[in-house]
């Protein structure tokens, strides 16, 4: 049975992987940057890492790259079914992760700057396609709590609050743990993941491209990363003196704004690629490199994504099963520092092969005048 599950686990993990292509491409990405996002995704987020484990996250992740995707669609044809499809893939978002309903103004926003018609056949589609989801969400409940409005996360943890201010003993203070540790801590992506840098310079890249899409996708991160940042552990558990702590401030609460992220980190590659930007190549290399390492070691300490790390015996970012010796650290830095000047040298080479070109082309020209 676990099996099973697993299996559908990684299968649901494969279709994200495409479906983060897709929308790559929807975003007027080229063929080749749209498939290195699907690679970038699959091996240098958390994604294949965390299919193995039973976490809800890549279900959740999956249903709202599928409502993005018909989204998107959408925006390009306005053909009514591209707008029920996302719709009911909305709902059932929602459903599996109720927190996402604080999305909605964001989604609301999207359909009136791309031009939605408010008719009633929009509306009507719209609200078949939320439907499903909605039936689901009350009639599950009401079979579970007895309560079709309540959770069975609010009536096991009926403390669960939204908390930016904390108070301590030393006074009141703002609750920043979250914020920074989503990122920064041992269990942030951008510890994780640091190619995710990249997704910064990325972005504005993308908006050049796509404005409204980019806009929505840094939205839905950035919203996302606030409110699971700002969320309060349940029964109040987890101690505030280690800035891991919350309930939600792990790494895979923060799942699919990783895979939005990564969409960004492949718009600079194209950049890079096209002016042969030597240092940025060796730096993109160097970030992809790690960020696998650190993904595949996330795979072999599973525990250390829930802030266990205290159990385990090796503390660096390149987790082995066991506590490296100094000369196994200078071997795998050498390693990781010789395979990331494999792209620079190829720019630099294929840059002199043009030069030459070039060169070559003008003497003849030369040759041929006189």
């Amino acid at each position: 049975m676990i099996r099973s599950v697993l299996v559908g686990m990684i299968f649901y993990t494969c279709l994200a992987a495409l479906l983060v292509r897709k929308i790559s491409f929807q975003i007027n990405l080229n063929h080749k940057i749209a498939d290195l996002t699907a690679l970038l995704f699959a091996f240098a987020t958390m994604a294949f890492s965390y299919s193995r484990l039973l976490y809800p996250q890549p279900i959740v992740c999956l249903l709202m790259l599928v409502t993005i995707f018909f989204l998107f669609r959408y925006k390009k044809s306005h053909n009514q079914n591209n707008l029920f499809c996302s719709a009911i893939f909305y709902g059932l978002t929602v459903f599996s992760f109720n927190a996402l309903l604080i999305t909605v103004p964001l989604f609301i926003y999207f359909l009136y700057k791309i031009g939605l018609s408010i008719n009633r056949k929009g509306l009507l589609n719209v609200g078949l396609g939320l439907l499903p989801g909605t039936l689901l969400f009350v009639f599950w409940n009401y079979a579970v709590t007895g309560n079709p409005l309540m959770t069975l996360r609010q009536y096991i943890y009926p403390s669960i609050s939204f908390q930016v201010l904390y108070p301590t003993s030393n006074g009141v203070w703002f609750n920043l743990e979250g914020v920074f540790g989503q990122l920064f801590s041992p269990v942030g992506i951008l510890f994780v993941s640091p190619i995710l840098f990249a997704s910064i310079f990325g972005f504005f890249i993308l908006r050049s491209k796509a404005k409204e899409e980019t806009m929505l996708l840094a939205s839905l991160v950035v919203v996302f990363w606030l409110f699971v940042s700002f969320a309060a552990h349940p029964g109040d558990v987890t101690a505030r003196d280690f800035w891991i702590g919350g309930w939600a401030n792990i790494a895979r609460y923060m799942y699919l704004p990783s895979a939005i992220l990564i969409i960004f980190v492949s718009g600079i590659f194209e950049t890079i690629h096209r002016n042969r930007r030597v240092l940025a190549a060796w730096l993109f290399s160097l970030a992809i490199i790690i960020s696998f390492l650190g993904n595949m070691s996330y795979g072999v300490h599973h525990d250390f994504m829930i802030g266990r790390s205290e159990q385990l015996g090796s503390n660096s970012l390149i987790i082995w099963p066991y506590q490296q010796k100094p000369i196994e650290l200078v071997v795998f830095a050498m390693a990781i520092l010789l395979v990331s000047l494999a792209y620079p040298i190829f720019l630099i080479v294929k840059g002199k092969r043009i030069l030459d070109f070039v060169r070559q082309t003008f003497e003849k020209a030369i040759h041929s005048a006189r």
